[in-house]
């Protein structure tokens, strides 16, 4: 007790340190359990984002035959302002056109609407389909190897952009018709020159 009462000064001072430290190390701590807390959230909230995303898919595949590029959003959330780009170009075909009669009628190859423009809205489990050349002509006259490559992109409603590339290899489609592809496209082309041939000679007589 003597020695207290001699150095009380200095005992106070030791533990008025003592406390001063205490005090900044709990504020530290605390700070950091504030800036953990706050990275928590915000790692759950981009997780929530990203689980109620857009989610959008390019195929080609065929419908009763034909081929079509098929665009879907297969996420929980709307896409905006969706553009496709594809090597190479995949076309579209509109109407025939009459050539020489020693070369028959022909095609006429158009850019597909929904690469050509951007989608504004694509909503979830929303799909576009556009009709595209018959496969004969898209292996002949667009992609001999019969692959394309592209990229997508779109954002989600809070402005957040993503860019996904994509590759489709349709291979597989004239494995599955053992190597050859029927050109319907060519072969109703055919089948509307032959009417028509038929109309202008009935006409004569």
């Amino acid at each position: 007790m003597y020695w207290l009462d001699q150095h009380s000064g200095s005992v106070m001072a030791v533990l008025t340190l003592v406390y001063v430290i205490a005090t900044f190390g709990i504020l530290w701590v605390n700070a950091r359990t504030n800036r953990l807390t706050s990275k928590s959230i915000e790692t759950m909230v981009n997780l929530e984002k990203e689980r109620a995303r857009p989610h959008v898919i390019v195929d080609l595949y065929g419908i009763h035959f034909m081929p079509h590029l098929v665009v879907k959003n297969i996420g929980h959330t709307g896409a905006y302002d969706l553009s496709i780009t594809m090597q190479p170009a995949l076309k579209s075909v509109r109407g025939v056109v009459k050539v020489a009669e020693s070369k028959g009628p022909r095609e006429e190859y158009v850019d597909i609407s929904i690469i050509k423009a951007p989608i504004a809205f694509l909503a979830p489990g929303r799909e576009i389909r556009a009709f595209v050349a018959p496969w004969e002509r898209i292996r002949t006259e667009m992609s001999p190897d019969l692959k394309f490559s592209g990229e997508l992109r779109y954002k989600r409603q809070d402005g957040f952009q993503y860019h996904e590339a994509f590759k489709l290899d349709l291979n597989y489609v004239m494995g599955l018709a053992g190597g050859e592809e029927t050109d319907i496209g060519h072969e109703l082309a055919k089948l509307r020159e032959s009417v028509d041939k038929l109309a202008q000679s009935m006409r004569r007589t």
